[in-house]
């Protein structure tokens, strides 16, 4: 394999892939993939070339259909449903599942043998309802330890059964910590200390991950990664990765792709599409070159663990990163500039891109909505407080390399930024989009 190409593609994988291409174009319950490569024989695959050729798969084909007709063996062989949120459109998104694979994700997501180490005693789930992993550590439990379920919808009453029942360990996402971190620093008496935390690490920025880490100090950290479609477990972590969007592939389980807008593969260390193949038989639905929406890297450089392979997540597509007027906006840079104003906003947004006309020209036009530590009654003085954020903002923010939103604004390229305080953001489905293009 070409190392210079963003793929973990190898000829290793090949009779994996080959069994998974012929349990797929020859199952008797679904016709799915033998229409979507007008075959009706098993295709071969002796190099990446071949396997590329393959079209893409994309989760409106899927949604297309109900799940039974995409349903790759007997429904009775089914033991569970996972269920993407239906953040993307198109609406919840149900995936049978024939088997638990629930071994990968203790070892790689749960990590009982970290827990017993740092005497984690109970853990609290605070994940949405249909999340698979909330599923799995119910119903297998955590060895060595209790479990609490909690509600994510409801942060003070998580904190405060937290807080009853000495809750020393977490399995959550970054939105529902920083709510879980305010309601328990309302509680009197305060809550015991958390003495480690799981956080779903995609686009998790580095100055989100220090915000969080500050208000922890004791905890220790470990992320993951997955998804409804693949489940956990096909990425790790090793001691080595310090980022919390760093990942490792497991060998011999996936082929996944860094792929251009154009289809074309990426080279090492240029950002794409991360495209996911699962090659576990066997499959109640095999996903073969789908795209997961999530946008990466990968890297070829050897880690002192042992795997020349790491995976760099950059967020998702379209919800963390908007394209316009030749720049990047990115969530990441807006949560590096709001990381020197905490004393004063919380560091959660939501920006709105508009276009207005200037002298007859369509101009992008920046809102940030943000929350203020302490809240300020609607008037001159939160006016006030709006300009100025605004105008601390605007420099601190870098939309390139060398131009932050104040010097593009006098070029005359974007619009003066508008900051609005509000009390709270309103519920978003599945995970929240923080830049919302109304262009």
């Amino acid at each position: 394999m070409n190392t210079d190409t963003a793929t973990n593609f190898s000829d290793v994988l090949l009779p994996r892939l080959q069994a998974l291409l012929e349990f797929s174009v020859s199952s008797d319950f679904s016709d799915f993939y033998r229409l979507k490569y007008s075959v009706k024989r098993v295709m071969t695959v002796s190099s990446y070339e071949d396997f590329a050729r393959l079209p893409l798969l994309e989760k409106s084909e899927l949604l297309a259909r109900p799940w039974r007709e995409r349903l790759f063996m007997p429904e009775e062989k089914i033991l569970m449903f996972a269920v993407s949120s239906g953040t993307t459109g198109g609406g919840p998104f149900v995936i049978p599942r024939a088997e638990y694979e629930y071994e990968l994700t203790l070892e790689n997501v749960v990590q009982p043998a970290l827990l017993a180490k740092l005497g984690v005693k109970r853990v609290m789930t605070l994940l949405a309802p249909h999340s698979m992993l909330n599923f799995k550590v119910i119903k297998f439990g955590i060895p060595g330890t209790q479990l609490v379920a909690g509600d994510i919808k409801n942060a003070d009453l998580a904190a405060a059964l937290a807080g009853e029942l000495g809750v020393d360990g977490l399995i959550t996402v970054p939105g529902a910590l920083e709510r879980f971190l305010d309601a328990r620093q309302r509680l009197n008496p305060p809550s015991p200390p958390l003495k480690w935390v799981s956080l779903g690490g995609e686009g998790l920025s580095k100055a989100k991950y220090a915000y969080l880490r500050a208000r922890l100090p004791g905890a220790h950290f470990t992320f993951r990664y997955g998804a409804a479609e693949f489940g956990a477990g096909r990425f790790y972590r090793c001691p080595h990765l310090e980022e919390p969007s760093l990942f490792h592939p497991l060998p011999a389980t996936h082929i996944f792709e860094i792929l251009r807008e154009d289809g074309k593969t990426c080279l090492d260390g240029e950002k794409g599409e991360l495209v996911h193949t699962d090659l576990t038989l066997p499959k109640a639905l095999p996903f073969i070159r789908y795209r997961t929406g999530d946008e990466a890297t990968l890297e070829h450089v050897p880690c002192p663990c042992g795997n020349p392979m790491t995976l760099r997540l950059s967020g998702r597509a379209g919800f963390d990163t908007f394209k316009y007027a030749g720049v990047a906006i990115k969530a990441e840079l807006m949560e590096e500039a709001l990381s020197r104003l905490v004393d004063f906003v919380k560091l959660d947004f939501r920006l709105h891109v508009y276009e207005e006309a200037v002298g007859g020209k369509p101009q992008p036009r920046l809102e940030l909505e943000l929350i203020p530590v302490k809240a300020i009654p609607a008037g001159p003085k939160a006016a006030e407080m709006q300009e100025k954020l605004a105008g601390i903002l605007q420099d601190l923010l870098y939309l390139a390399p060398s131009k932050t939103l104040s010097s593009l604004v006098k070029d005359g390229a974007f619009g003066p930024l508008r900051v609005k305080l509000v009390g709270s953001f309103p519920e978003q489905q599945g995970k929240p989009r923080k830049i919302i293009s109304h262009i």
